[in-house]
Formats: structure tokens, C-alpha cells, sequence
């Protein structure tokens, strides 16, 4: 049980990790509905993973007596196996392009593998003639054999690739690489995968001394951008020649005062000289404009979160207590709409959307599905009029699609009570502080008109808020919540105009 305690925990923060960083891989609902692949060899390995585990560690229990025992275990397996071989996707993968997030996928497998057969084994017969040590070694045993196949097949593939392109090694461009940072790596891993039969990376070069002898992706750095005439001079000597020296950062403040002497060799011998971030039409980080602090308000005046008083440093904590009281006394009004989304609309369950956040950068906002797929079967369009179900539209007006946000509150991305976040096509013209904070769940704005008022209007209601914002304001705020759900959007003329004339007012001090 100690492994699977460890297991569980390493898996949550693997998980936990992966969802922080679902923006890069999050899809649109309607694009999710590719069928899920099992490959015949994973089918395999869950069958035999088990077995050999059980015959490494206690070949005894395959007598008569103890065989009842491995074959529950082994059933387990194979079933939970299975499903988490589907679910993590990795009948997706592509073994000639496999990377180091498929070998994480790979490991969040077999560690949910493990760990839900050992529970449920436990459930089901308490594991009493299983050693203790088997779901150590089933673990072991099934991320080998899910990952060995895969690299195995891209040996094989690239196998065949490099017999196809039937290119000798005296025919590769041989290039010297000048810098050692994240552009090399990125330069690096090109050449070895795409041109791996045409090119080849001989040496690279760094002005920090420390590295020299270390290696990226494994080519060592030899020396320092300085002794560049050297080190071509001492391959020469030993029938290797430069064809091409590639500078991997031209905004590193050691390689550029020696740009020109790089430029001046690579003339003398004539050896090419080509840049990486002019080559891939990069901008260079010194020129980067952080876009989207434009969103914010450049007002000397202005307030942020950290000026805005005591009670926004302590907010935060609120918010967690809340998030998590709220998940699980809502968890069965959760389950229940989950299932319902499921019947009514399908897999998947929630859809999301990019939205500006506290100091505008962009998180994924989540929300229960409330349309149906935009295209029937036969791939027709279908009207927003039609994809927005009975049950969905109930969903939305009593506000239950916006429950899986309180995963949001959770991480960090929102609040309970704070400026609603809106896509960044919807920003109104000038946003100023209310992109400062951390958005809420509701807020000032929602239960003053809700979607009975401008985006303007709205924007003053939010900075009123933020200028006003007190426990007691909060809590005013959550039990109008309540109201609104009840009774609909009302929009109060009063407190609309005092919010404008206070901007207005705002905006002339400064």
C-alpha cells in the first residue's frame, strides 16, 4: 500500500501538472470526438507486464492454490490496463516522433494502471496471497514494455528512413554551433531529426567556461566563440571541414562583441555564416513587446492589487476555503449534471475558452456544455437555435454550467467575487484596473444588469468594485448572486450611473 500511496500522489501531481498547461493542447469540443486508439501490443504488454511480474517475484503462486489469486490480479489488470491505455491516448502516438511528453503520458498510464488495479484488487480480495512488492514491479515492467515498443519501432522506422535516403556520412554538411542555450537546443534537435542523413552538428561553442566539456542533446561544447579559428583549424588538420557556422543567439551579450571576428573567419575559409533567430524570422527578445500589458492601464495613477489595501492580500485565502467548501458539498450536484450533460450533449463533458485574467494573461475558463456539436453527422451546419438543448439552456439560466470554474478559483486563475473575464475581442477600449485583479465567478457587474447593460458599463461597475472592494461588499455581492439565479437579470439604473460618473471623475484626476 506504500507504493500505491506514493503512486497516487505522483500521479495527481503529474495530472495536476498537465492540466495547469492544457492551453498548448486543449482543443474545441466539436474538434474532440476522435475515436480512441488501443494498439494490439498494449494489449499485450497488459497481459504479459502482470504475468512476469508475478513470475519474477513469486513463481510459487502459479501452483493450483495460489493461481486464483494471479488471476484476479491479472484480470484487474488487463481491464484497468486497458482503459487507461485509451484514455491517456496513446494508440495516438507516433513511435518515429515520440517525445518527452508522450514518455509522460506513458508514465501517468502506468502509474493509474497500477494503482487502480492495486485498489481495486484490494476491494475485491484484499491482495492477501499477492506480495507486496508485485505492483512495484508491474509498474516497472509496464512502463518498459509501453515505452520499449514504441522506441523500438522508431529505431526500426528510422532504420528504414536512413536506408531510403541513402546518404553516405562523408556527404553530410558538417556545422560548428556558437552558443549553448535554447536556441541551439532547438537548432539541435532540427538537424537530428530532420536532417539527420544530410547534416551533422561536430562541435559547439560557448563563452561560459563552466560548459565546456558539458554537451546539449549530446554534442559537446568544446570551447569558447572566441577560439572559433582553433578549433576549424584543428578538425582540418584531422580531414573533418566546416561547411557551416550557426550563431544560436545573436542577443547574448558575450557573442555579439564577437560577431565580427566569427564574421571575419568564416570569410577567410570560406564557411557560411547564418543566424538562427534571422532565419526563422524570430524577433529577438530585446525587441519583444510585452503585448499584453497594453490591456492594462499605463496611468502612473492607477492601482494595482498589491496597493488596493489589506483585505486583497487575505482575499486569496477566502477564495481556496470557499472553492473547496463549495466542490464538495456541490460534488453530487456535479455528478448529477455531468451525467446529464453526458445524456444530452456527449463527450466531452466541459468546453472551454481562452479569457484575459489578472494582468491580462490569457487562461483557459471552463464551463459544462450547454450546445450540441455544431455539425450533424452528415457534416451540415446546425443553427445555434437548434444546438442549445432544453437541459442546456436551464443549465445556463440558473448559472450551473459555470460550476467546474470553481477548479479555476482553486489554481488561482479566478476569484469568487471579482471583474467577470471576457474574451480578448470583447476588452472594452480602455479596460484600465479591472484587468489588475484576478476575475471572478461573479461579481458588481453581474448582479447590477448582467446582460442587461454595455461593456462599458460594465467596466465602470468593475472598477467601482475594485475601488470599493470589502468583506462585507463580497458577501452583499454573493447573496444578490443567489437573487439574480432566482429572478433573472435586473439592471439598477441608480448604481449604473454613480459607477460612470465615478470613472469619469477617475479618469479627469488623473
Amino acid at each position: 500500500m506504500t507504493f500505491t500511496l506514493i503512486a497516487i500522489y505522483f500521479a495527481h501531481q503529474s495530472s495536476f501538472g498537465a492540466v495547469r498547461r492544457m492551453t498548448r493542447f486543449l482543443q474545441p469540443a466539436s474538434l474532440e470526438s476522435n475515436p480512441y486508439r488501443v494498439k494490439a501490443t498494449d494489449l499485450i504488454i497488459a497481459l504479459l507486464a502482470p504475468l512476469a511480474a508475478f513470475w519474477v517475484r513469486e513463481p510459487a503462486l502459479f501452483s493450483p492454490d495460489g493461481m486464483g489469486a494471479v488471476l484476479i490480479y491479472l484480470g484487474i489488470a488487463f481491464v484497468v490496463t486497458s482503459i487507461a491505455v485509451a484514455y491517456f491516448r496513446l494508440g495516438d502516438i507516433l513511435s518515429l516522433y515520440i517525445s518527452i511528453h508522450d514518455g509522460e503520458q506513458i508514465l501517468r498510464a502506468s502509474l493509474v494502471s497500477v494503482v487502480g488495479t492495486s485498489l481495486l484488487g484490494f476491494i475485491i480480495s484484499r491482495l492477501d496471497s499477492v506480495p507486496r512488492s508485485i505492483p512495484v514491479i508491474h509498474f516497472m515492467l509496464l512502463f518498459v514494455g509501453l515505452a520499449g515498443v514504441r522506441y523500438v519501432r522508431r529505431a526500426f522506422l528510422r532504420k528504414q528512413e536512413a536506408a531510403s535516403a541513402g546518404a553516405s556520412e562523408t556527404e553530410k554538411e558538417n556545422i560548428v554551433l556558437i552558443g549553448a542555450n535554447q536556441f541551439a537546443w532547438f537548432y539541435v534537435r532540427i538537424v537530428d531529426v530532420f536532417c539527420e542523413h544530410t547534416q551533422r552538428i561536430i562541435a559547439i561553442l560557448d563563452s561560459d567556461p563552466g560548459l565546456v566539456g558539458r554537451t546539449v542533446s549530446g554534442h559537446r561544447i568544446v570551447g569558447s566563440p572566441g577560439r572559433l579559428d582553433a578549433v576549424l583549424g584543428e578538425y582540418a588538420v584531422h580531414g573533418v571541414f566546416v561547411t557551416k557556422v550557426v550563431v544560436a543567439d545573436l542577443n547574448e551579450r558575450e557573442i555579439r562583441p564577437l560577431i565580427p571576428d566569427i564574421e571575419r573567419v568564416c570569410k577567410e575559409r570560406g564557411i557560411r555564416l547564418e543566424f538562427i533567430a534571422e532565419r526563422l524570422g524570430l524577433i529577438l527578445p530585446s525587441d519583444i513587446v510585452n503585448t499584453p500589458s497594453t490591456f492594462l492601464s499605463t496611468n502612473p495613477g492607477e492601482p494595482y492589487e498589491e496597493a488596493l489595501g489589506f483585505y486583497w492580500k487575505v482575499k486569496r485565502a477566502f477564495d481556496v476555503v470557499v472553492a473547496a467548501v463549495a466542490l464538495v458539498v456541490a460534488s453530487p450536484l456535479i455528478v448529477l449534471t455531468a451525467i446529464l450533460v453526458l445524456i444530452d450533449c456527449g463527450l466531452p463533458l466541459v468546453f472551454w475558452q481562452e479569457r484575459l485574467g489578472k494582468d491580462a494573461k490569457p487562461f483557459a475558463i471552463y464551463k459544462f456544455r450547454t450546445f450540441r456539436p455544431p455539425y450533424d453527422r452528415y457534416a451540415r451546419p446546425i443553427s445555434n437555435s437548434h444546438r442549445l438543448s432544453k437541459f442546456g439552456g436551464f443549465l445556463r439560466a440558473v448559472r450551473l454550467d459555470e460550476l467546474p470554474q470553481l477548479y479555476n478559483i482553486l489554481v488561482g486563475d479566478m476569484s469568487i467575487i471579482g471583474p467577470r473575464p471576457l474574451l480578448p475581442v470583447d476588452q472594452p477600449e480602455k479596460p484600465s484596473i479591472r484587468l489588475a485583479v484576478r476575475p471572478g465567478l461573479t461579481g458588481w457587474a453581474q448582479v447590477h444588469g448582467g446582460k442587461l447593460i454595455t461593456a462599458e458599463e460594465k467596466n465602470a461597475l468593475d472598477e467601482w468594485y475594485i475601488r470599493h472592494v470589502s468583506f462585507a461588499l463580497d458577501v452583499k455581492i454573493f447573496l444578490a448572486t443567489i437573487a439574480t439565479v432566482v429572478m433573472g437579470d435586473r439592471r439598477n439604473e441608480y448604481i449604473v450611473e454613480a459607477a460612470l460618473k465615478e470613472q469619469y471623475e477617475h479618469s479627469n484626476a488623473q
